[in-house]
């Protein structure tokens, strides 16, 4: 990994739903989220929910972190998106 994208942040939460774990991805890389969607996919994971734009979307129940707020108010938009494994 390059060191721009070692200091890029994302925040994964793996939750249990109904008996099946989820993976809640958010980042503010462009590239390192097209990259783990495509992994999400090849591991044939069902991306339940997805949004290139978190901030103006729907998605409800986000807690904003520091680096969110810094990212997003460089005008970086909030990628999310939600698969179930």
């Amino acid at each position: 990994m390059d060191e721009e994208n070692e200091n890029k942040k994302t925040t994964p939460i793996i939750k249990d739903e109904s008996n099946a774990s989820s993976k809640d991805m958010q980042d503010d890389d462009d590239n390192l989220f097209e990259e783990s969607l495509e992994y999400f996919k090849e591991c044939d994971m069902d991306i339940k929910y997805i949004t290139y734009d978190l901030h103006n979307s729907d998605f409800e129940g986000n807690v904003e972190t520091e680096h969110e707020k810094m990212f997003s108010d460089m005008g970086i938009k909030i990628k999310c998106l939600k698969a179930i494994i």
